[in-house]
């Protein structure tokens, strides 16, 4: 019997299973049924745990083992334990002594004391199991980026706001300006610093509630901004104009009017010389010359050399693209893998050399749960925590069902700068009419011509001097002598203004070959190479970091190359509606035409990095993709086929991760080899020993949740807009509904706010999360609108996106999570909910996006 997430099960899961010899399951399902009390250990002989390495920390095969571990404890039935791997990982260990200790604690995890490897039938096992030919290339650094330039150039203005705007208004807001990593906006650090900052500004103290709003909103900006500069280091010109077009949807930056349109002109006008630039030979072209003599753009807000600095900043040396999204949940269980796994297993017999595995019906993580609560992490809807600074995930449009052989369009959306072929999102023009049009201002020296998306073209008269790294105007002018006489006359410049000159200035750089991304030229070179070398039949896989990524990169192979027929494979679960997703459906469609030779390739992301069994493949390319020891050896072991390839292609730090990777899997050999020379009796006592301190620990634990949750009482709270500000509702207009989900009951809540139609609806628990619901300020996400089987609508709402205040204390909270609050509300009753009226004709309806 096969169950899943997406199995309705009627009836107690131990008389379901008590017939079969053999149940495939996935390990959230198993785990759910184990805390709801549906099931008990006991009803299994063995577990078999696929891509055990997984079984650490709070993934779900270590939550299966939390009750099984419980129950060893207390001296019942258990059944035997096996675990198949193809790395057992070290856990960043540094020596092999670490790297023992982290095996040990895995196998005290499992109660596993046995561990085999192939020893006898090692040349059998490598004709199965080949090693790849390992190869590693640098990407290029490239000396001219003016697509970079520019997005750094906007970042500059909106960090030269929020540094004269609000230093010394608040200590701990002013801090965090001084510590603004401006030469490491591509780097994880500027993520990290952001976050912070978004963070602390709506608990600030001493900033007006109208000051927060407008600071938060410049924080949207830098977001959007530093997600496109990460992309630009993988991407092509046309994705990354792409990518900010589908932020500014996501930020809502054209949508709002004047609530969110922030005046700038206070802010530095420039950057000095040298910043925003990653070589000392090249400036920024601001794209404000003419060659007609005519105004040139009376805000010159891209190429004013006006210098309102408030602190001298050093040069930029920007490098890599640190994306760090796309992460499937670590309970992958893989599946179809069947060979090259090491086995675990208490089954103390010494000749097991190596196991077959059935498919376990993997999910990757990706989809186990198809009923998350609304209030979890997992739910789309109210107390999910996507990461602030995702990179790769924020496309806001629904996918309907990929792979069919008679369409190379995955999405049947076209692209912004749609040619009538393979492109991905149904996305109207820039300028077409009935949207929010960008582009309020007419197109310097336009040529007349349409570019890709659908704009008028402009003349690139700008030439860059790779010599003296000077910038020319078409006339031979220093563009700066030009700069110097254009004044911030005229309109306000503001951040949306600011926006829609960045976007028009990439769409004029975008008609340059020269400044297309090197390294995407090289991948696409890599691949044409490797199947004319290889031959046509090759299969390929380009492993990359996010969604969104492999989504473009994808569509451009298609594109540029004609020998190559691919699709992408990205994750099937998602926290937000925002995030780029696939069904199973569509995941089986992918692998199923890669298999039957309709396709000769995937771009993936780490999702097919564990269970996809690819004989054909011969040859994978990891493109600036870098994670941990398990992940380089998993990605290696999809190149199948006799003389397969595998090759990095990465920036320098990616390939300084990489190589401690190799350094860390030498270790887990090492460390192996010492726990396999050990007697039985000495490995039984350390494994005995670990295991005894891990289920102290885990009930020490468990005590403490069960006392937290049961002393907190019912709170004195407000919620209002975290970015706004706006007052939204009281604590004692709030309810609890099924430990989770937390709807509003107040009926002048719902006239402050708007709804739309989900797109990724959900079920639980007799609810329909039909709508997104939204501050009416703002447009910010405040959560879902909900159905139960009556037909009532209800808000079930979003904590992340609200300020509570206890009106107690004075004490301000911002958290991801209802559960991390001191205080609670009253609870909600089924008989209750059933009985809310009314609401839904309160609330104003919208068709945006």
């Amino acid at each position: 019997m096969k169950i899943s997430g997406r199995d309705h099960m009627d009836g107690s899961f131990s008389d379901i299973i008590k017939d079969c010899r053999v149940c495939v399951i996935t390990p959230m399902s198993l785990e759910g049924y184990l805390k709801r009390q549906a099931s008990s250990l006991d009803a299994f002989s063995m577990l078999v745990f696929d891509e055990c390495h997984h079984t650490r920390k709070s993934e779900p095969y270590n939550q299966i083992m939390a009750h099984y571990r419980k129950r060893h404890k207390e001296g019942g039935t258990l059944p035997q334990v096996i675990g198949l791997t193809a790395s057992v990982g070290t856990e960043r260990a540094n020596d092999v002594r670490g790297a023992e200790e982290s095996i040990i604690d895995l196998m005290a995890r499992m109660n596993v004391t046995k561990i085999t490897t192939p020893k006898v039938h090692v040349e059998e096992y490598h004709n199965y199991v080949p090693d790849p030919i390992k190869h590693k290339e640098v990407m290029t650094d490239r000396k001219v980026d003016p697509i970079g330039d520019t997005i750094q150039r906007a970042m500059y203005r909106l960090e030269g706001w929020l540094v004269g705007q609000l230093c010394d208004l608040d200590t701990d807001i002013d801090s965090l300006l001084r510590e603004i990593p401006d030469t490491q906006r591509m780097k994880p650090q500027y993520q990290t610093w952001l976050s912070r900052l978004q963070m602390a500004l709506p608990l600030s103290k001493q900033l007006a509630p109208d000051m927060k709003h407008r600071a938060i909103v410049i924080t949207d900006h830098l977001t959007m901004y530093q997600s496109a500069l990460s992309l630009n280091n993988t991407l092509c010109m046309k994705d990354v104009l792409e990518h900010l077009y589908l932020s500014s949807l996501k930020f809502k930056i054209l949508g709002k009017g004047d609530n969110n349109t922030i005046r700038i002109s206070g802010a530095r006008e420039d950057i000095p010389e040298g910043e925003g630039t990653q070589g000392e030979d090249k400036e920024v072209d601001s794209g404000q010359t003419n060659t007609g003599g005519d105004e040139i753009n009376d805000r010159s807000i891209l190429g004013s050399t006006r210098n309102d600095d408030i602190h001298d900043k050093p040069s930029l040396e920007s490098t890599g693209n640190d994306e760090i999204h796309d992460k499937p949940s670590l309970g992958s269980t893989g599946n179809d893998d069947i060979h090259d796994k090491l086995c675990l297993g208490s089954t103390g017999n010494d000749d097991i050399h190596l196991h077959n595995k059935q498919n376990v019906d993997s999910t990757e993580s990706d989809g186990i749960n198809d009923k998350p609560s609304l209030g979890s992490a997992e739910s789309d809807g109210i107390n999910d925590k996507p990461n602030l600074n995702s990179t790769g995930s924020d496309d806001i449009h629904d996918k309907p069902s990929i792979g069919s052989a008679e369409s190379d369009d995955i999405h049947n959306k076209p692209s912004l700068g749609s040619t009538g072929n393979d492109d991905i999102h149904d996305k109207p023009s820039l300028n077409s009419t009935g949207s929010a049009d960008i582009h309020d201002k007419p197109s310097l020296n336009s040529t007349g011509s349409d570019d890709r998306y659908g704009n008028p073209c402009i003349d690139s008269t700008v030439i860059y001097s790779r010599d003296s790294g000077t910038r020319l105007d078409s006339t031979g002018s220093d563009v700066r002598e030009v700069n110097q006489k254009v004044s911030n006359t005229g309109n306000e410049a503001t951040n949306v203004s600011l926006y829609t000159d960045v976007v028009k200035e990439l769409e004029r750089l975008s008609q340059n070959p020269d400044f297309e991304n090197p390294n995407i030229v090289r991948l696409q070179e890599m691949v044409d190479k490797h199947i004319k070398e290889k031959g046509m039949d090759s299969t390929f896989i380009v492993f990359i970091q996010t969604r969104e990524s492999a989504i473009a990169v994808s569509r451009y192979l298609r594109e540029k190359s004609s020998n190559v027929k691919c699709r992408y494979l990205i994750s099937a679960r998602s926290t937000t509606e925002d995030i780029e997703k696939q069904s199973h459906a569509e995941q089986s469609r992918v692998v199923k035409q890669l298999l039957a030779k309709q396709i000769n390739g995937i771009v993936a992301t780490q999702v097919a990095e564990e269970g996809l069994d690819m004989p054909a493949c011969n040859f994978v390319i990891r493109y600036n993709r870098s994670s941990d020891e398990i992940s380089t050896l998993q990605a290696a072991g999809r190149s199948r086929k006799v003389h397969g390839t595998i090759i990095d292609f990465a920036d320098q730090q990616k390939g300084r991760q990489e190589q401690m990777n190799v350094l860390r899997l030498e270790l887990m050999n090492e460390a192996l080899k010492n726990i396999l020379a050990k007697s039985d009796a000495e490995i039984q006592e350390k494994v005995t020993q670990r295991m005894r301190s891990i289920t102290e620990t885990d009930l020490e634990e468990e005590r403490m949740r069960v006392a937290q949750k049961n002393s907190k009482p019912i709170g004195n709270f407000t919620l209002r807009c975290q970015r706004c500000q706006e007052f939204a509702v009281c604590s004692s207009d709030i309810r609890c509904f099924m430990t989770s989900q937390y709807i509003v009951t107040n009926s002048e809540f719902y006239r402050r706010i708007k709804r739309r139609l989900h797109k990724n609806p959900k079920n639980y628990a007799g609810l329909n999360t039909k709508y997104k619901i939204e501050c009416k300020n703002c447009g910010s996400d405040w959560g879902v609108g909900a159905c139960p089987k009556t037909g009532v609508f209800c808000a079930v709402l979003k904590i992340k996106q609200f300020v509570v205040t206890d009106a107690d204390t004075g004490l301000e909270y911002n958290t991801s999570s209802w559960a991390k609050l001191p205080f609670t509300v009253q609870p909600m009753y089924r008989d209750e909910l059933h009985n809310l009226t009314g609401f839904e004709d309160l609330t104003e309806q919208t068709n945006g996006c």
